[in-house]
């Protein structure tokens, strides 16, 4: 009975019907506000489909739900799903383009405001290797230029990488590097770090690279 009442609210919602009588609706609301980001999540892709898969009309009807602390969790899932979108386009398309740039031919007002710096990209290599990009990383050994990164998350899981002495990090959008960002990297001498909008540098950034 609760799943019927909650279907109607959020009809009412994105509707703006309001020929619903009050009883539903007082019933619905503490329902609505006990359930989690992710199971709201999965009632509006079901309910809505087609605007699920448009991070603009997904927004508006996740703003227009009776307040929920929930939110601003939908809205971050909403980013992630793009994320992960992007991270599989790369791992199964063999070129030399960037994740963002094959994320642009579905969604280009993604990449747009990623561009603009109107929504946070949380991009590293745990998302490229947990799309199945791990063998496309390891081909590329240390040449991790280009990826639409911004951390370093996951780059400690690649095979072998504690063994390199040099890895470019090149052109990527990489703002903020964190204390001991490389530490598992223990031979690692050089580090190109060129073309990235990098505002802040923590100590110990670079604790325990042995740098000539």
């Amino acid at each position: 009975m609760k799943t019927k009442i909650l279907f109607l609210l959020l009809s009412i919602a994105f509707t703006g019907t309001h020929q619903a009588t009050q009883k539903p609706v007082l019933i619905t609301v503490p329902t609505l506000k006990d359930l989690s980001a992710e199971k709201i999540d999965q009632l509006l892709q079901s309910l809505y489909p087609n605007d699920y898969q448009d991070e603009t009309r997904y927004q508006k009807i996740v703003k227009n739900l009776p307040i929920s602390p929930a939110q601003q969790q939908l809205i971050s899932n909403c980013y992630h799903r793009f994320e992960v979108k992007a991270a599989v386009l790369w791992a199964n398309n063999y070129t030399d383009r960037a994740p963002l740039e094959l994320l642009e031919n579905e969604y280009p007002n993604i990449t747009k405001q990623v561009a603009e710096k109107k929504i946070k990209w949380d991009f590293s290599f745990e998302n490229l290797i947990n799309a199945g990009g791990m063998q496309r990383l390891e081909e590329k050994r240390t040449n991790f230029f280009h990826l639409s990164l911004t951390s370093f998350k996951g780059l400690s899981r690649i095979p072998d990488i504690s063994k390199t002495t040099g890895v470019d990090l090149n052109n990527n959008l990489i703002i903020e590097i964190y204390p001991y960002a490389f530490k598992e990297l223990t031979n690692l001498k050089e580090i190109y770090l060129y073309q990235n909008p990098i505002k802040v540098i923590h100590e110990n950034a670079f604790y325990g690279l042995r740098f000539c």
